[in-house]
């Protein structure tokens, strides 16, 4: 046996140099991780996931040796051979079956450290199967064989088992009790229906005019067919396009400023969500449960009302592991329970792109998800969101000009897919039966391509105020795509009359008091979100109420913007310079940003205000504090820069400046209060200037 555990030691070793040589690998450039931490990892929670990760990753190959020796030695009882010895067959099986995974690891995993050179050689169909499945398929038939061949050799001889056998059977049935496990779960089938069932399905990065049926390109055939029969809003807007912020607002029914939730990996204590829907749920008798499959950006946990969360283990882990956790023997096995228990922070788990199985995503769901009493769920999807790839990808195509990317429109594809699974598990376990589903993306995307944005490409306003609009979401309040979200709400059980497609102009924080209006849940909750029931319900008059409503949004910390590519290429001296704003909470392992740079951060970023015609945003200066402002047609157009209140006569630019600006002087009033909450937690002010 010690044979096949030092031929897996030396595999795990090798699957480990080109990761450790790979240039843009972050995690093993210590400037980097000083930039992150500021100080030594030892002691800390990080380095004991770290070293807890190394040793499992150890047993894992070790027991992969074991499986090696032990087929090893089957082989040779099956096959007996007077010019071949015990130890020539493991040797031989284990170069058959790392072969194998070696190969299927290009063909399935095409984005790994040791598949990407193969990917496309191994990615071949063959009789419609790839090359790389073929090989390991055809490996495994062989073994099948051969362990057949040794099954009758060793009953012919007297069936007697060695003390050896029994050990390796013994590991086999350990092996396969743990990976089975929590399979043997009691599941509680749901009661009737007293209240219906709020189920919220969130889809990262989805693009509003990818369901646009003008210039669809029908990639997303599931999410269409369940728009067309609910209600879809086709004028929907995020408050703040990143992904937390954005989910703050949809729970809680206010916006950024209100709740304190105003960008990425804030520090717990400045959110306020008191009054937010699933505490409101909660205190009402329903289940609330939160199931995301990635949690870097967006650490909502338990502390946000929810009983029951779905979610990878939050924290900086997550980060580090997602990049190291890549070898063939791990890649393989990463979707099965065993792999699961042993590697928490990379099963089911986005942040690991390069093994992620939605599948296994769905599954993971359904075996947790508990409903034994009215259920809130809220789940969110994020295979949408950049790099755009997971395990059996296609391989990436680029095309610049693209109005959406082939690698985005496969990634929605795959993402309608998953949403379909969703809803089909929703409804075999009968939660579907009396239900209210809302469907939303939490931001869109930009792609930087030509025309994209709503003012021309080479104006010479916006360069000088170095606020050209780039790919992402949150860096923009120039590109539309950015803030536009997907949005529609579907009735099971009975049947709402409103029309199937309203422009009206809405925005994701009227989900929450919308849910508590068709709950009829009485709540003072101070809601900045209008509640959408009437336009459900088709009310007349519903319409005619949000003619003329302004609505608000604004950009996130501006992350340097060649930090990384649509396709991945990554910069170490970016990295470093975007990681020196956070740091990581030695106890907990949770990264937030750091207080020293909250203030900086408020100050550089865009805000802007929305009417039915126009868009007037303010962009921090270039030569001053404060801001310029700049007005532009929501159908596009030549920015036209205001230094004062428009004339009286235009009308909705007249109310857009007032708006904006009384906006600004709240999150004035805000930003000190934020500032205040930090000074008692961190001993650190926010201030947030403006100018007229």
């Amino acid at each position: 046996m010690v044979l096949g555990l030092i031929l897996a030691v030396g595999l795990l070793v090798l699957s480990y140099l080109r990761l450790i040589g790979d240039s843009q690998s972050m995690s093993f450039r210590d400037h980097v991780l000083d930039s992150l931490y500021a100080g030594s990892i030892w002691g800390t929670t990080l380095s004991y996931n770290l070293v807890k990760f190394g040793a499992a990753m150890l047993l894992l190959h070790l027991l992969y040796g074991a499986a090696c020796w032990l087929m090893g030695r089957l082989s040779f009882r099956a096959w007996p051979s007077e010019k071949t010895t015990r130890r020539q067959h493991v040797v031989l099986w284990f170069i058959a079956f790392t072969l194998a995974l070696l190969a299927n690891n290009a063909s399935t995993f095409t984005t790994s450290s040791l598949g990407e050179p193969y990917a496309e050689i191994m990615s071949t169909k063959l009789l419609g199967v790839a090359l790389g499945r073929a090989i390991l398929l055809l490996t495994v038939l062989c073994a099948a064989i051969t362990l057949l061949a040794a099954a009758i050799r060793w009953w012919r001889e007297g069936g007697r088992v060695s003390r050896n056998g029994y050990v390796a059977l013994g590991a086999l049935g350990v092996a396969v009790a743990i990976s089975s496990a929590q399979s043997l779960r009691v599941a509680h089938a749901p009661r009737p229906a007293d209240k219906p069932n709020v189920i919220l399905i969130g889809l990262d990065s989805l693009r509003q005019d990818l369901l646009d049926e003008k210039i669809s390109p029908n990639v997303t055939p599931h999410l269409s067919a369940f728009m067309k029969g609910g209600v879809q809003f086709t004028n929907a807007i995020t408050p703040l396009a990143r992904t937390f912020p954005s989910m703050c607002s949809m729970l809680t029914g206010r916006s950024p400023h209100s709740s304190g939730a105003v960008m990425n990996l804030l520090p717990r204590e400045l959110i306020d969500d008191s009054e937010s829907m699933p505490r409101l749920l909660s205190r009402a008798g329903y289940r609330t449960v939160y199931a995301t499959d990635e949690v870097r950006f967006a650490n909502i946990d338990g502390t946000f009302g929810f009983a029951q969360t779905i979610t990878p283990p939050i924290g900086a882990t997550e980060f580090l592991i997602a990049k190291v956790a890549d070898a063939p023997v791990f890649n393989v096995l990463v979707n099965t329970r065993l792999v699961g228990w042993l590697f928490p922070h990379v099963h089911a788990n986005r942040g690991a792109a390069n093994t992620y199985d939605p599948d296994t995503f769905v599954r993971r769901v359904d075996r947790e998800l508990q409903t034994d009493q009215p259920l809130l769920l809220v789940t969110h999807l994020t295979l949408g969101h950049w790099p755009y790839i997971w395990a059996g990808a296609p391989m990436m195509r680029s095309d610049k000009n693209a109005r959406w990317p082939p690698y985005y429109l496969r990634a929605a594809a795959r993402v309608d897919q998953q949403f379909a699974d969703i809803m089909n598990m929703l409804e075999r376990k009968g939660l579907l039966q009396n239900a209210i589903v809302i469907v939303y993306s939490d931001h869109g995307e930009a792609f930087g391509v030509h025309n994209e944005a709503l003012v021309p490409d080479a104006d010479p306003l916006i360069e000088a105020l170095d606020a050209k609009p780039i790919w992402g979401h949150g860096s923009s309040v120039l590109t539309t795509h950015q803030f536009h979200i997907v949005l529609g709400m579907r009735r099971f059980g009975e049947q709402w009359t409103g029309r199937p497609l309203t422009d009206a102009p809405v925005s994701f924080e009227d989900i929450a008091p919308t849910v508590m209006d068709l709950l009829q849940i009485p709540t003072t909750a101070p809601f900045d979100g209008r509640s959408l029931a009437g336009l459900l319900r088709g009310d007349e008059g519903a319409s005619q109420s949000f003619a003329g409503r302004i609505r608000f949004t604004e950009t996130e910390y501006q992350i340097p913007a060649d930090l990384a590519t649509p396709e991945g290429q990554v910069s170490t001296s970016k990295v470093e310079e975007a990681l020196s704003v956070y740091s990581i909470d030695r106890v907990t392992d949770r990264i937030t940003v750091r207080p020293t740079h909250l203030a900086q951060l408020l100050l550089h970023r865009h805000y802007a205000a929305l009417g039915d015609e126009y868009l007037l945003a303010a962009l921090p200066s270039k030569t001053g504090p404060g801001f310029e402002y700049l007005a532009v047609e929501l159908t596009g157009g030549i920015p036209r820069k205001l230094s004062g209140p428009p004339a009286t006569e235009d009308r909705e630019l007249s109310a857009l400046w007032s708006a904006l600006h009384q906006k600004q002087k709240v999150l004035r009033t805000d930003s000190s209060s934020v500032a205040n909450s930090a000074v008692a937690n961190t001993d650190l002010t926010i201030p947030l200037r403006v100018t007229k």
